[in-house]
C-alpha cells in the first residue's frame, strides 16, 4: 500500500475537515473497496444517487415467497432529472427485471442514480441492492 497523505483545512480552534481525496496506485487505478448501495430493506424503499461508476450486482432478495405476478425492475434516473427509466441489460435487449430472488450484473456510469420499482405484490422482508465488483 502507497504512503497516503490526507489535506485537513482548519475550521475552527479545536476541529479540522478532511479533504476528499482519491487515492490511485502507479499504474492509475483507484485504491478503494467495492461501494454497496442499498436499494431497499425491509420493503422499505430507498432511492440512490451519486452512485461511483463501475461494475455492480443488482440483488435482490426476499425471505419469503414472491407473491405470482410480482416483478421488481431497476430504474435509472433520465438525464433530463426527472424521468425513471429502467435499466437495460448488457445487450440492451431488454429491461433488467427479477421475479424472483437472484442477481444480474449491470454497468453505472458515474454519478448515477438509482431505484427499484416493484409491481404486484411486495415480498415480505424485499431487500435489493447494488454491489461493487472489485
Amino acid at each position: 500500500m502507497p504512503d497516503v497523505r490526507i489535506p485537513f483545512v482548519g475550521i475552527g480552534s479545536d476541529k479540522v475537515r478532511a479533504m476528499p481525496v482519491v487515492v490511485v496506485d502507479q499504474e492509475g487505478n483507484v485504491l478503494a473497496g467495492p461501494q454497496n448501495y442499498r436499494l431497499f430493506t425491509k420493503g422499505v424503499s430507498s432511492p440512490i444517487s451519486g452512485v461511483r461508476g463501475g461494475s455492480y450486482v443488482w440483488q435482490v432478495e426476499s425471505t419469503g415467497v414472491w407473491p405470482a405476478g410480482t416483478t421488481a425492475t431497476l430504474m435509472q434516473l433520465g438525464m433530463d432529472g426527472e424521468t425513471w427509466r429502467p435499466v437495460r441489460n448488457q445487450a440492451n435487449t431488454a429491461d433488467v427485471a427479477l421475479t424472483a430472488n437472484g442477481f444480474v450484473p449491470i454497468a453505472a456510469g458515474q454519478g448515477s442514480s438509482f431505484r427499484v420499482d416493484v409491481s404486484g405484490t411486495m415480498p415480505a422482508n424485499f431487500y435489493s441492492q447494488i454491489a461493487g465488483i472489485s
